[in-house]
């Protein structure tokens, strides 16, 4: 995310719909399938460990918004002999993550701090509504359960009170670490992520589909196809964007 503002198409159907991300965490002895999907990417992370360290990290690209990104399946495999009970700054601190994609590398963390959880499934459902007015609801659930509901506003949260005018952008991560933590914390990042990716929806991304990536100057380095050499070598994908408003239930079927 830059401080700038993408001068992109708008999406004229924004403000009566709804971002939708899922995440589903499979735990399986020495295995850990994660998976991702919203209405700009689809990911997959299989995470191979031995109960102590992740052993392999197996990666695909479903759907990405630049023909580069699949590429990102090689440099997620730094992860291998990262402790499963890192905590993330640890990781993030061994691995940089601006050398990988930003949400297969967010994936990839879950999918490491799941691992410990044992043959259980997880699945996170954000839901950002378009924002009207200036206002939106901003929701988690995990495994069904509604987790947090923020009145969200231009990157802000304004209820509930205890939160309000809390940032949702730079300096997210030094208060929400501070106010959760265990698996609320985890839910607070989830939902933080999907509201940074909601944003696109403002925009008719596929109306961009063709252009080379070096257009997004303000986005250098920003990410592995944002990086040399693969900025100057990607390009937009064509038809890579769902709309997930009214079929939830397409989530994670990658069609």
């Amino acid at each position: 995310m830059s401080d700038t503002t993408p001068n992109y198409p708008p999406n004229l159907n924004y403000g009566s719909g709804i971002f939708r991300r899922r995440i589903r965490l499979i735990g399986e002895p020495g295995k850990v399938t994660a998976e991702l999907e919203d209405c700009n990417h689809g990911f997959r992370s299989t995470l191979l460990h031995d109960g102590k360290q992740v052993l392999d990290v197996q990666a695909q690209a479903l759907r990405v918004p630049l023909t580069t990104c699949g590429g990102a399946i090689e440099p997620i495999k730094a992860l291998a002999g990262i402790s499963i009970d890192s905590p993330n700054r640890s990781i993030n601190n061994t691995v940089n993550p601006r050398a990988n994609c930003t949400h297969l590398y967010d994936l990839s963390l879950l999918a490491i701090a799941h691992a410990s959880r044992g043959n259980i499934t997880r699945q996170y459902d954000v839901e950002i509504e378009d924002e009207v007015d200036g206002r939106a609801e901003s929701r988690v659930l995990r495994d069904g359960e509604l987790i947090f509901a923020w009145q969200t506003s231009q990157w802000q949260i304004q209820t509930p009170d205890s939160l309000k005018d809390k940032p949702l952008y730079k300096g997210f991560a030094a208060w929400a670490s501070q106010v959760f933590s265990n698996d609320q914390q985890e839910a607070a990042f989830v939902l933080q992520k999907g509201y940074f990716v909601a944003q696109a929806r403002i925009y008719d991304i596929d109306a961009l589909a063709g252009d080379p990536a070096t257009n997004d100057s303000d986005m250098r380095g920003v990410c592995f196809s944002y990086t040399s050499p693969q900025v100057e070598q990607g390009i937009r994908s064509t038809a890579a964007t769902r709309d997930f408003t009214h079929c939830p239930e397409q989530l994670l079927k990658f069609v």
